[in-house]
């Protein structure tokens, strides 16, 4: 039983005569729509989303799909039969079902046609865009790291107030108590004092402020690494089924709401108390966005539906190197705006947050366009209740603890915030060789790991051996920050592009789409090349001058994360990028969560007799690293060709 199709109608047949499944199929074969045909191609984004929602809920009254047992055979979209699941084969066994992933593929091209032959006949501020897309995530970091100093120091200040308050701090300080209240009852009535250069924190014993400092600082560090590793796959889960727009704008909601709660919290005529508690969640609630590592994949998504993938690595070097240079330019445009604008008010910085942070909100809720396709995102949809429905129905066997432990499975690894790890199991569907498509993957995951901790891993310690070593002080370590942050947008922006241009033009390199080609692992090998080189550097030369030119050297390794990201991406499908990029992004949280730690325990053992260990660790790593991508990474001449 079907009806006549134009392109884009979704309907769903059967012959079962299962009564669920029955009204499952009539459901389904109610949604006569039509979103983008060759009549109809200037349609926008928008209005075909709009178009498709209002055709189901006018013609089936609820855009609900029923979660009941439902075995589904066949599904239609369009022209093209995709086979959701034969009755059997098990959920774990779609990857592996030859004619579902094949057919997937067709789809998904189609799918990303549609959209490119749509998005050519609409106006230019009407279509997704890289540069918009680049310019939101500017304003959305920009918000965030203006405040980065300022806040360290109304956070010093709120911990000095705190610590003031008791008798015990008061005496070792020989802070009178009748000038403590004059302070107080001067703040609440708005008087202005002379205060110390160092601000509230002077009157406070430095030994007990570090402490308190640096303890809060290592519970806020670790609830951001677990929300980042928690929120990233919900949110790569989210952005395949109701879009990348979606996710852009709760970032942009929780980033708005994290300053405005900032502002109230560290003002004084609002709130003049110091608490400990409060305090730890005011600072917590910007974690709620997953970090930077999630907006990157979000971001590295909204790519992947507009470009082409010949120039999908240097559209993410161009995300990155803007990443780079925001949390480089942040900071510093936080401390012009403390000493030559608010003359040493750190509050002043929250309120030009709060402007970018509305900025940035408006933008994205009525401005920025989604690039996904309407149907992707209903196919996504589809395959989640399908999922959802194992849990519920799944694990027949009368033993109650196999059952527990089944849906436990399902609702952690299947639908739960893990669940984007299983996409990078590259499916033999797909990959006629999966045996090396796997490992590839898996040898771009360990690089991905072992260049972070060569890089981003040491780098506290290499900061705190400086300060050792050299004496340096928070101008210098400034100093070291900003060569690294601007070197690696230098790379992203300039060399990387030309080594990608020349390897494709002069020495004919082609670019592939479906597996690790050579320009990937010429870029990759050149990278961890520096990157060894670093170390190095650092270990031969005992001067001041070591640091500097290690971190240099470090710096032209920036092409490692974009073309990791962009050769990862080649092993999956379309219709699943946004999970397989927060599968990316839950690894590199859970990386950062543990693997500055060990380095920092590493050092704090071998300070006292070899304080460069750390680095002969790293060196090793290096090494490591450089040997997986040179023996163990198979790149392919052509599609057909192993190298």
């Amino acid at each position: 039983m079907r009806n006549s199709l134009d392109s884009g109608e979704i309907t769903t047949v059967t012959d079962s005569a299962n009564n669920d499944f029955q009204y499952f199929s009539e459901l389904q074969e109610s949604m006569d729509i039509t979103l983008m045909n060759e009549s109809k191609s200037s349609i926008t984004p928008e209005q075909q989303q709009h178009l498709f929602q209002e055709e189901k809920k006018s013609k089936i009254g609820s855009p609900e799909i029923p979660s009941d047992n439902i075995n589904l055979s066949n599904t239609f979209l369009g022209d093209m039969i995709i086979p959701c699941r034969p009755q059997n084969i098990t959920q774990e066994d779609d990857e592996e079902n030859e004619e579902y992933v094949q057919t997937l593929h067709e789809l998904q091209n189609k799918w990303f046609e549609d959209s490119q032959r749509t998005f050519a006949n609409i106006s230019w501020y009407k279509r997704p865009s890289l540069s918009f897309l680049y310019f939101i995530i500017a304003l959305y970091l920009l918000s965030s790291t203006i405040t980065m100093g300022p806040l360290l120091m109304l956070t010093q200040d709120k911990i000095c107030e705190g610590i003031k308050s008791s008798e015990t701090v008061n005496a070792l300080n020989n802070i009178p108590s009748l000038e403590d209240n004059a302070v107080s009852m001067a703040k609440r009535m708005g008087m202005t004092m002379p205060a110390p250069e160092d601000g509230m924190a002077s009157y406070c014993d430095p030994t007990l402020l570090q402490k308190s400092l640096s303890n809060l600082q290592t519970s806020l560090s670790i609830v951001s690494g677990i929300l980042g590793f928690v929120l990233s796959g919900k949110y790569g889960q989210w952005s395949d089924k109701y879009g990348r727009v979606f996710v852009f704008k709760i970032f942009s909601l929780i980033n708005l709401l994290h300053v405005i709660v900032l502002i109230f919290y560290f003002q004084d005529k609002i709130y003049s108390g110091s608490n400990r508690e409060l305090m730890f969640f005011v600072l917590a609630i910007g974690s709620l966005s997953g970090g930077v590592m999630s907006l990157i994949a979000i971001g590295n998504g909204y790519i992947n539906d507009i470009v082409m993938p010949h120039i999908r690595t240097i559209s993410i070097s161009l995300l990155m190197s803007i990443v780079y240079g925001i949390l480089g330019v942040g900071p510093l445009l936080g401390s012009f705006i403390v000493k030559f604008i608010s003359h040493g008010n750190n509050l002043v910085p929250l309120y030009f947050s709060l402007g970018i942070g509305i900025l940035s909100t408006l933008l994205t809720y009525f401005f920025m366009y989604e690039s996904r396709h309407p149907h992707a995102m209903e196919f996504s949809k589809l395959r989640h209740d399908q999922q959802s429905n194992n849990v519920a129905t799944g694990g027949t066997d009368s033993n109650f603890v196999k059952i527990f432990f089944y849906r436990c499975y399902y609702r952690i690894f299947v639908i739960g915030f893990l669940s984007p790890l299983k996409k990078l199991w590259v499916s033999g569907a797909k990959h006629k060789d999966s045996s090396v498509s796997q490992i590839n993957v898996i040898c771009l995951i360990i690089i991905d790991i072992l260049s972070m901790a060569n890089t981003v891993g040491i780098g506290n310690v290499m900061i705190l051996y400086s300060m050792l070593t050299f004496n340096w002080d928070s101008v210098k370590i400034g100093y070291l920050m900003s060569l690294g942050g601007f070197g690696r947008v230098f790379v992203l922006l300039i060399i990387g592009p030309m080594i990608i241009k020349f390897l494709e033009l002069k020495v004919k390199f082609p670019i592939l789409t479906t597996s690790v080609d050579r320009i990937d692992k010429v870029c990759l090998t050149i990278s961890l090349v520096f990157v060894l080189l670093s170390t190095s550097v650092v270990l031969i030369i005992n001067k001041e001058y070591g640091i500097y030119l290690g971190c240099a050297l470090q710096s032209l390794s920036g092409m490692i994360s974009p073309t990791i990201q962009g050769s990862i991406i080649k092993y999956g499908n379309n219709l699943e990028a946004g999970e397989m990029f927060a599968a990316i992004a839950l690894i590199r949280h859970l990386s950062m969560l543990l693997l500055p730690t060990f380095f920092l325990q590493i050092y704090s053992h071998t300070v006292d007799f070899c304080p460069k260990f750390f680095m002969f660790i790293s060196l090793l790593g290096s090494i490591v690293t450089l040997i997986i991508c040179l023996i163990f990474l198979k790149a392919r001449v052509a599609e057909d060709d192993e190298v």
